[in-house]
């Protein structure tokens, strides 16, 4: 089966859509026949259903058609037609207040004005269609250790992207969650890239992961600890 992962994270890079770290590592694994990880995989799913494929397509709207008026012959018996009576109105001409004439042209002036902006705008949001609105990105930064991640909430099964930095020599840095009661839920030592950087997948769900509410993110490089909250909603 063809693998459409790369002209898919094109794409996405092109429109802009998701987390532009994560999509540059999953090209380059791609252009270079590396293997790409489920959580990887299922993240660009996920995007490409949202922004390029939806599964849901509009019902394909029914042809209209409009019956075919039968043309009415006209009888060459049929009475003729009589025209109607125009009765002509007097025309009453007054004279009019310069000083009332130049209100009402410029009240007039201004409606216009009114109505060709509203026009304009109108078409133009018709053209684009409604922008989307990018959530804001949960960032913590204390010393030189940064952990961020893609939205402020989340819903089960949902993926959630961690990336960050880190001013530390260390080769790695250990990243856990803990649910509302404190328990931990997850855990993961990652690699840090050669500039300091790291990035990690994983889905929202699985045992600890019942209740709604606020979810603490942690990041320790060795020298430094750092959080973050999320909010998880079922």
């Amino acid at each position: 089966m063809l693998d459409t992962i790369l002209d898919d994270v094109n794409e996405l890079i092109n429109l802009e859509k998701g987390d532009f770290k994560i999509l540059e590592r999953i090209k380059r694994a791609a252009e270079r026949n590396e293997v790409i990880s489920v959580y990887e995989r299922d993240y660009v799913r996920k995007l490409v259903e949202t922004h390029l494929r939806p599964k849901f397509e509009d019902p394909k709207k029914e042809n209209i058609r409009k019956p075919i008026e039968s043309s009415k012959q006209t009888s060459s018996l049929e009475k003729p037609i009589s025209k109607p009576v125009i009765k002509k109105q007097p025309i009453f001409v007054s004279k009019s207040n310069p000083k009332t004439t130049k209100i009402a042209f410029g009240i007039g002036a201004v409606a216009l004005a009114i109505i060709l902006i509203v026009g304009v705008s109108q078409f133009e949001f018709d053209d684009t269609g409604p922008q989307e609105i990018p959530a804001p990105k949960v960032t913590q930064k204390v010393s030189g250790l940064i952990i961020d991640t893609d939205s402020p909430s989340y819903e089960i099964e949902d993926i959630i992207s961690i990336s960050g930095s880190t001013d530390s020599s260390t080769s790695k840095v250990s990243l856990s969650i803990r649910n509302t009661q404190g328990n931990l839920v997850w855990s993961e030592d990652v690699t840090t890239k050669s500039d300091g950087t790291y990035s990690t997948l994983l889905i929202a769900g699985g045992s600890g992961w019942e209740d709604s509410g606020k979810y603490t993110i942690s990041a320790d490089d060795g020298q430094s600890e750092e959080e973050v909250s999320i909010n998880i909603k079922k």
